[in-house]
């Protein structure tokens, strides 16, 4: 149901560290039941602390993706040693082989007497003992792997729906096919086949199909006997792997701490040196571990490499960023203060305008008006000479207004009546009264074209006729 990867887990100052990635395998990732079944391993493996079976580090999820992170294994699986020794027609020291199982007996049992954090007993059963789950290192380590189908007695969810069987056909216990509760003993007969495949280099029950194999190990008949032979299998051994292969529950080994205890025994009683793990698994498996070594040595050089790259592309990328924002920076120095003048001039200009603006509303809000009539009557002029002008009498009538906005506004009217003699071919000057009235509202800025005479030309101001100026800035220069 999953796939291992090896991994290296890099932490600071230089550490690393090799483990092992279990992933789902697509096809059953999508099923519910396996994810549920997947996850349920890390939380029961955890809680087992035992050098025997392999240690749950984490549990994460990556795109979709669950995984485990797990203790790196630097050894072989029972299946990978079965099938070398078969190649070679090798045949497994019965020592050996008592030595590998005993372990693994050691590590079951550490699993199926789990407690609570209370205190509360929680067998965990593993229920798919195999030598596919069984790893042993050139160092003669033996590790138990793989609890993603176990049972804990606490976990209803756990036990198996009507219908199904969990765990591999060859390895089931007969109370296992036939569907009656279980306990910790169907790990104590699964890992009796084990043995007997160790000891004998075949399977106890396998037949042509699954159907009869299930069939030979449901059937009330024991298991084929060991070779009597004591190079092969010793007597005491044969007792031994009889006595797990029992198909009675009664008969059989109560506990795998009972198992390895026997097993223990066995081999400590052999010559000395026919019980070295470490020394066969090395000549058998050696040159396997060689070459998965190298193997591992290129995926880490690989690894290092794709490392340094990515380190090299990023620091490029960081190098050219100051350069990039060191630019920007200039280009804002060069661009930036005339810039900002010309924004600080345009709102002060706006803002001067709005004032000045304000400021000519209410003056012509409060303005009042100029009015200035002019009368000069003149006294009669003597008896002209021959030679003299005839009379002239002009009469002007001016009306001007004007509007300045800014800092001033002012409206004046004014009213001019003269009549005059020019004193042109006159004998005597004429007399005047002139008489003056004025109501002043404001005084227009200097230089603006108001009422009465044009200050540079003494021509009388724009006639009535012309109108009132339109726009705020009509009466300025």
């Amino acid at each position: 149901m999953a796939t291992v990867w090896a991994a290296r887990l890099r932490g600071s100052h230089g550490f690393s560290k090799v483990v092992a990635i279990k992933t789902m395998l697509p096809v059953l990732s999508s099923d519910p039941r396996f994810e549920q079944m997947f996850l349920a391993e890390a939380q029961i493996a955890a809680r087992i602390d035992h050098p025997n079976v392999c240690e749950i580090l984490d549990v994460g999820e990556d795109r979709g993706v669950v995984y485990l992170v797990m203790n790196w294994v630097d050894g072989e699986s029972l299946a990978a040693l079965l099938s070398t020794c078969s190649e070679a027609a090798r045949a497994i020291p019965p020592a050996v082989a008592a030595r590998i199982v005993a372990q693994a007996a050691r590590g079951l049992h550490a699993a199926h007497v789990l407690q609570t954090e209370g205190g509360t007993p929680c067998p965990v059963i593993h229920r798919d003992v195999s030598p596919q789950n069984i790893l042993v290192t050139c160092a003669g380590v033996v590790t138990i792997v793989d609890f993603g189908v176990a049972r804990a007695a606490e976990r209803s969810e756990h036990t198996t729906e009507a219908g199904f069987i969990k765990g591999k056909v060859a390895y089931l216990a007969p109370e296992q096919i036939e569907g009656r509760d279980i306990d910790v003993r169907v790990d104590v007969f699964a890992l009796g086949v084990v043995l007997y495949e160790l000891v004998s280099g075949k399977h106890p029950f396998a037949a042509e199909t699954d159907l009869a194999t299930l069939l030979a190990i449901a059937a009330p008949d024991p298991a084929p006997p060991l070779p009597d032979d004591e190079h092969v299998c010793p007597a005491a051994l044969r007792a031994i792997v009889e006595r797990a292969l029992e198909k009675d529950l009664d008969k059989r080994y109560a506990s795998m701490r009972e198992l390895a205890t026997a097993l223990e025994a066995f081999a400590a009683g052999v010559e000395k040196g026919a019980d070295d793990v470490s020394a066969f698994v090395t000549l058998v498996l050696g040159a396997q571990r060689k070459e998965r070594a190298k193997e591992l040595r290129e995926a880490v050089r690989s690894a290092d490499l794709r490392r340094a790259q990515r380190e090299a592309d990023t620091g490029r990328a960081l190098s050219a960023r100051p350069s990039a924002l060191s630019a920007r920076a200039e280009a804002r120095q060069s661009v930036g203060p005339p810039a900002r003048r010309r924004a600080l001039l345009f709102a002060l200009i706006g803002i001067t305008g709005i004032g000045l603006g304000a400021m000519g509303l209410r003056a012509s809000q409060v303005a009042g008006t100029t009015k200035l009539t002019s009368t000069a009557p003149l006294s009669p002029a003597p008896t002209p000479t021959p030679a003299a002008t005839p009379t002239a009498t002009a009469a002007a009538t001016a009306t001007a207004t004007l509007t300045a906005t800014a800092t001033a506004a002012a409206t004046a009217t004014a009213a001019l009546t003269a009549t005059a003699i020019p004193s042109a071919g006159t004998s005597a000057a004429p007399t005047a009264t002139t008489t003056t009235t004025t109501t002043v509202g404001a005084v227009p800025a200097p230089g603006a074209r108001g009422g009465g005479r044009n200050a540079s030309s003494g021509k009388p101001a724009a006639s009535a006729s012309s109108g009132v100026k339109k726009g705020p800035l009509d009466g300025w220069d």
